[in-house]
């Protein structure tokens, strides 16, 4: 799980960063949680624009896939796994957030 956040620090910093402090600040996220919900979405997001990175880092963990969107499936897959297993919400509505409200102060300056 180190590994994957030394990694989503550096990949996923400004993509990330501004939700999950907003969520935090204004839901009362903690910030490991909003770290992990939303990484899995970002990385799908991302994966459009440089799905090598990604992949590099499934290979890094080991996991399989014979191209890199497949290894990038298989690394979103497994933080899903991942966030299931440990009893995390999989979406801010499962962390009774309504999804209008977020928007708003997502976009609010």
């Amino acid at each position: 799980m180190r590994l994957i956040d030394c990694h989503a620090r550096f990949f996923f910093r400004v993509d990330c960063h501004r939700r999950r402090c907003k969520s935090g600040a204004i839901f009362k996220i903690p910030h490991g949680l909003a770290n992990a919900l939303y990484l899995p979405y970002v990385i799908e997001f991302n994966k459009k624009a440089d799905s090598k990175r990604y992949a590099d880092i499934a290979r890094m963990l080991g996991l399989s896939g014979s191209t890199d969107d497949q290894l990038v499936d298989t690394l979103t897959d497994l933080l899903r796994r991942l966030n299931k297993a440990l009893n995390l919400p999989l979406t801010l509505p499962a962390k009774m957030i309504l999804t209008k409200r977020f928007r708003f102060n997502l976009n609010a300056s």
